[in-house]
């Protein structure tokens, strides 16, 4: 009764190709796991802050520790950026973690220029823009020495 159509990819054994996971581009993957490391990172960062906030206005901490507490929160959360990029990347684990360190630290900078003008130069912006580095390159190399195992 009915005629059987003859499709495109029935012709001569030829199959359209599957859609996997890993066939999306590398610029895809870059900007994905950029992305999530990015707002991982963010999260650990808030929420660090809130846990040292709630520290310090619920016991006799001294005021003083607010700088350094808040360099601590930041660490931690550039630390885990540069751990989650690297691993999504999956290869040159210090570099990911470098770069990732060098994009906090740039943003930093900007920021510091950006509220104080000129004199950014002067209050320990630049301390904490190596803490940031350091620490994005700390995740990295955390990364390798996992993927090593």
């Amino acid at each position: 009764m009915f005629k059987k159509r003859n499709s495109i990819s029935s012709k001569n054994g030829i199959h359209p190709k599957r859609q996997t996971a890993n066939s999306r581009s590398p610029v895809d993957r870059l900007l994905s796991a950029a992305v999530f490391s990015f707002l991982c990172g963010a999260t650990v960062l808030l929420l660090a802050l809130c846990a040292f906030a709630f520290l310090l206005a619920h016991t006799p901490v001294p005021l003083a520790l607010v700088r350094p507490f808040a360099c601590i929160a930041t660490a931690l959360g550039v630390a885990l950026s540069g751990l989650l990029f690297a691993q999504k990347v999956g290869r040159r684990f210090l570099l990911c973690g470098l770069v990732c360190g060098f994009f906090y630290a740039g943003c930093q900078l900007l920021a510091a220029y950006i509220l104080q003008g000129a004199t950014f130069l002067q209050n320990g912006s630049i301390m904490l823009s190596v803490v940031v580095l350091m620490s994005g390159l700390f995740g990295g190399a955390f990364a390798a020495a996992k993927a090593v195992r």
